[in-house]
């Protein structure tokens, strides 16, 4: 047999021309080797004559391993992994020859991803196949399923914020299924990204229109050293924290227009006054995601966005602990792993609670009183009288802050795609004060009493209990080769209890007081808003095919909301409403190339009481690639209707000497009003020009052709006491919303830091004030730069700054000013002020500069961590409102006082990991 000249004549390979005699049978395992090499090694080993074309031969990596078998046995395995056939010749020659025209054998890869440190699924990562060039993402739950692969080796990369991506080859069998567990170690440190065929391989669009923080990619200095991962929602680009009590606003959008989630539940209203008190505890939130303009159909409905926190449950074999100690609370948290019925289960327990009662933190106390100042204007409303600031000389003041909450939250693993997890949380917090003037001394007008002079002492309560409750269980598993499902049932509970009252009480200076029995003999109002939700859900992910992913979910939610306001500036009145909702979404995400992938969605929910289907549609177009000078690159395009069936309106504090400028009452929109409405169109860019530099842009238009907010000029003339309809309190507003923002962030291996600029403009019409124009909204921070740096300083020691800095902010007096007073005074003129226009009324700049340093050690098996704080550490005066005083009872002007944010005031915390 001529060999030589066969390869010469048809440019075809011959292997193997051998006189000798073979063995029949053979044993041989070829783990992930080339074709070639296979089919080399198999004449090696069977010395068998074989002829083949080169170039029909791919780089599929074969796996054979076989036993006692022919060596035609072994041939058949390797080139039907390579797609091939052959067929055997007169002479006993094989011939490999391309397959005949089939369709291709494809399998199945489903897996999991979760934290390297602590084995913690990690919801929504991404799953990028490399030589495919597409990919997928987790689901909540960190599972994840790609179907209709083609057979073979395939080089997989997982990735996700704040870790660094894991690389691994994976085999898929032919009609088979192949399952992964991707570990990913946790890397705040920034990583140059992997590149196949210039694109990056964690498809970063996914993360536009999005910002997700943990404790490990944004350490934020909480107030007085303690950090709450709720904070870190302000560190997201296009999000700011409302001053005074830090809520958080979503481009341009009021704190009541956006809706937290902890586990997938609502939790109504998560005080944050000040930045003193956090909804949660820190030492029990792992992971916070903010759904910004142009959200996806499966995130809900908000006129404005969503933000999400995830309980931190590790999966752990040992028992762990942790705790803090920090000026305002002691901290603890428990890990604790156990098996039930043959399943690996994990548990985490973890509580908070304030130390006020033990000991006020002294600056904290002086601030508060500060801020706790009498208002003569509403001194005068309420009294009836003028009372100058000079004859308020205080006779006891007091201030009592409190919180506490508690988590529990546990997974139950049957299989890496079965399990049940439950999570429960009940918060509390409260504020109150006490204020006792000395005797005033005040003329009487009017009557027959004009002219004498009347002497009493005054009292002032203002009293603020906020309790949310939620607990959740879901259950998850595979449901055939290509679908998740879960279901869930969970229930959400609000209620805030305010009071307030004030009034003239007798006594002198000489007669001792008892502050509570003066309480009990003076009429006070009494606000009370109470909020339940309980709802059943299931939820179905989709691989249709390796291109197409479709995500769906349908749930029942059964609503009641109670309202009570029994304010001094009007009449009582009461709203009760109980009603059912049917919400279904579907979202289609579909990658129509390896740059580009559009995701499209429907929201609809079916109010039975209105026998009314409202829809909301949403689209996003995604582009990810790279280029020689911006590096990899990531754009998304979004639009959508989004509307709100559940909403809050804002009532100032009328008291004059609340410390909570304005409380939220949360309701549903009942027959007689229709939910508000909004459109949305946003647009986002990232930029990743080096491994160490990433670069965000992003601008937005919000159109709200249909807003609800609470009327207090009609509640002002309202004289029906009772139940109401809440058309006769709430009215229909609108209002706009757009901007754009910039964030620079570069992260080197001790130091990082990031500048950010946003610039944001929101105007609402005010229902029965201004001429119902559209104005400038309360909480618009128009221009607002913030800046953050870190640094390693070896040994165990580091240090970090923040500063922030705000321009434009208007609306500057109190906002019971514009609520309240002008309708009770009769006039807007308070020379030189005029209530009438609050866009005159410009804040000053707030500049705030806060500075941190620590240090951690091992001591044993415990890890010992001491932060120092200074907050302020500029001190400067930076100023939240306006009030207004004469400065005597014969002064024809006003002037104003300011009341101020924190003072610089150190702070220490101590934390200890065992």
């Amino acid at each position: 047999m001529r060999t030589v000249g066969l390869v010469l004549v048809l440019g075809w390979t011959a292997v193997g021309a051998h006189a000798q005699s073979v063995p029949d049978r053979y044993t041989l395992a070829l783990r992930g080797v080339p074709v070639e090499e296979a089919l080399e090694t198999l004449v090696e080993v069977t010395q068998i004559n074989l002829i083949y074309d080169p170039e029909l031969l791919s780089d599929v990596r074969v796996f054979c391993a076989e036993r006692d078998e022919a060596a035609e046995s072994f041939l058949r395995c390797i080139v039907e992994a390579a797609g091939l056939d052959f067929y055997r010749l007169s002479s006993g020659t094989y011939v490999v020859i391309e397959a005949p025209r089939q369709a291709p054998q494809r399998g199945q890869l489903r897996g999991m991803v979760v934290d390297g440190d602590t084995g913690e699924p990690l919801p929504f990562a991404h799953i990028v196949l490399a030589d495919a060039s597409t990919g997928t993402a987790a689901n909540a739950s960190g599972a994840f399923l790609v179907p209709a692969l083609l057979a073979g080796a395939h080089t997989v990369v997982a990735s996700h914020v704040g870790y660094m991506p894991a690389i691994e080859e994976v085999w898929v069998p032919a009609a088979g299924q192949a399952e992964h567990r991707f570990v990913l170690k946790p890397e705040p440190v920034a990583a140059a990204p992997l590149v196949v065929d210039g694109l990056s391989r964690r498809l970063p669009s996914a993360d536009l229109g999005r910002g997700v923080e943990t404790p490990a990619t944004a350490p934020v200095m909480g107030a007085f050293g303690g950090p709450d991962v709720g904070y870190q929602a302000g560190e997201v680009l296009g999000v700011t924290l409302q001053l005074p009590q830090a809520d958080a606003s979503i481009q341009g959008g009021e704190a009541g227009e956006h809706q937290l989630l902890l586990d997938g539940v609502p939790v109504w209203d998560p005080v944050s006054l000040g930045r003193l008190l956090g909804a949660f505890s820190p030492l029990a939130i792992g992971q916070l995601t903010v759904h910004k303009a142009g959200f996806g159909a499966l995130h809900g409905s908000q006129t404005s966005g969503v933000i999400e926190a995830r309980h931190a449950l590790p999966e752990t074999r040992t028992l762990q602990g942790r705790a803090t100690v920090d000026p305002l609370s002691v901290n603890g948290r428990m890990d604790v792993p156990y098996r039930l019925a043959g399943a690996e289960g994990a548990l985490m327990v973890a509580g908070r609670r304030s130390v006020w009662d033990v000991r006020p933190e002294p600056m904290l106390e002086d601030r508060l009183q500060a801020w706790n100042r009498v208002d003569p204007l509403l001194t005068a409303v309420l009294l009836g009288n003028g009372v100058t600031e000079e004859q308020t000389t205080l006779r006891e003041h007091s201030s009592d802050l409190g919180f506490s909450d508690v988590h529990a939250a546990t997974r139950l693993r049957f299989s890496p795609f079965h399990q049940t997890y439950a999570s429960f949380y009940r918060g509390t917090n409260r504020v109150e004060t006490d204020l006792l003037t000395t005797p005033l001394v005040m003329r009487l007008r009017g009557g027959q009493a004009a002219g004498r002079f009347d002497v009493f002492q005054m009292l002032a309560r203002e009293s603020y209990d906020w309790t949310n409750r939620l607990a959740q269980v879901r259950h998850e598993w595979l449901l055939g080769a290509r679908s998740f499902i879960s279901l869930r049932a969970r229930s959400s509970w609000h209620t805030l209890r305010q009071q307030s009252g004030m009034g003239r009480v007798a006594g002198s200076e000489e007669t001792d007081v008892n502050l509570e029995t003066l309480w009990a003999g003076l009429a006070h109002s009494s606000d009370r808003n109470t909020m339940r939700e309980d709802a059943v859900e299931a939820h179905l992910d989709i691989s249709a095919s390796a291109r197409t992913y479709v995500t769906a979910s349908v749930a029942g939610q059964r609503t009641s909301s109670h309202v009570r306001l029994d304010n001094p500036f009007f009449q009582p009145i009461t709203y009760t409403s109980t009603a059912w909702r049917w919400v279904s979404a579907v979202n289609v995400r579909t990658h129509l190339s390896a740059a580009w992938t559009v995701e499209s969605g429907l929201r609809a929910t079916y109010v039975p009481d209105r026998s009314r289907v409202y829809t909301e549609p949403r689209l996003a177009l995604r582009l990810d690639g790279s280029s020689g000078w911006a590096g990899n690159y990531a754009a998304r395009l979004s639009a959508g209707v989004y509307r709100q069936f559940i909403y809050p309106f804002e009532m100032s504090s009328a008291g004059p000497t609340a410390i909570v400028p304005w409380v939220r009452f949360w309701t549903q929109p009942d027959p007689s009003v229709a939910p508000p409405l909004a459109y949305h169109l946003a647009g986002e860019v990232l930029l990743q020009p080096g491994p160490r530099w990433q670069v965000n842009l992003e601008t937005y238009y919000k159109a709200h052709p249909r807003l609800l907010m609470l009327d207090t000029q009609e509640l002002l003339h309202t004289q029906t006491v009772g139940s109401l309809p809440q058309a006769a309190f709430v009215s229909e507003a609108s209002g706009q919303a757009w901007g754009a923002g910039v964030r620079v962030a570069w992260t080197g291996a001790r130091t990082s830091w990031m500048m950010r600029y946003t610039y944001s403009q929101s105007v609402r019409s005010q229902p029965g004030r201004f001429e119902g124009a559209e104005i400038a909204a309360p909480w618009e921070d128009p221009h607002q730069v913030q800046v953050r740096a870190r640094r390693e300083l070896g040994g165990g020691f580091w240090a970090q700054a923040r500063g922030q800095g705000i321009w434009g902010r208007t609306w500057g007096f109190r906002r019971a000013y514009y609520d309240f007073l002008v309708a009770h005074s009769g006039t807007t003129s308070y020379p030189p002020y005029d209530l009438s226009n609050p866009e005159a009324h410009r804040l000053p700049a707030f500049v705030r500069v806060d500075l941190g340093a620590g240090y951690q050690r091992a001591v044993g098996p415990v890890t010992v961590e001491f932060r120092a704080d200074f907050l302020n550490a500029l001190g400067r005066d930076n100023v939240l409102d306006w009030s207004l005083h004469q400065p005597n009872a014969q002064a024809r002007v006003y002037e104003r006082a300011p009341r101020l944010d924190l003072p610089r005031t150190p702070s220490f915390s101590l934390r200890l990991i065992y």
